[in-house]
């Protein structure tokens, strides 16, 4: 799972009370013993977990469950304001090839996520994410 990750957040509803969804980009840096995860939108906003935690269904399938906060950028938060949240996401595949599951906020907030797009090394930045997955440009 370490690396990454690109996909879709299904929100139910937005300042609005609209159904939508938005790009979002998850980095997850994980190894023997440590997990942590850092998520990026356009809006603009990120979000880190606090903790994070793999685990074995009674189904016997693989969930990753996090808390996280975000934050928009300082001047930018308008109808962003901070929230806490919790995830829980379906580890689909060995290798790993998705992760799908569910999340909610402490706004109300609720909605599904689905990443299939994987690429091995991790960003800090919404840019170094979406890098990751442009298409490489032919130079003539």
């Amino acid at each position: 799972m370490h690396g990454t990750w690109k996909g879709n957040l299904y929100y139910e509803s937005d300042k609005d009370g609209k159904k939508g969804n938005v790009d979002i980009y998850v980095c997850i840096h994980q190894t023997l013993t440590s997990i942590h995860i850092r998520s990026f939108f356009e809006k603009p906003s990120e979000s880190n977990s606090i903790t994070a935690k793999i685990t074995k269904s009674y189904q016997n399938k693989l969930q990753l469950y996090y808390l996280y906060k975000s934050e928009a950028p300082h001047g930018k938060r308008g109808d962003n304001r901070p929230h806490d949240g919790a995830v829980t996401l379906d580890i689909i595949g060995d290798p790993v090839r998705e992760l799908s599951g569910s999340y909610f906020t402490d706004r109300k907030g609720a909605g599904q996520l689905k990443l299939t797009r994987h690429n091995t090394k991790t960003s800090e930045t919404i840019e170094e994410a979406k890098q990751l997955f442009e298409p490489v440009k032919n130079e003539t």
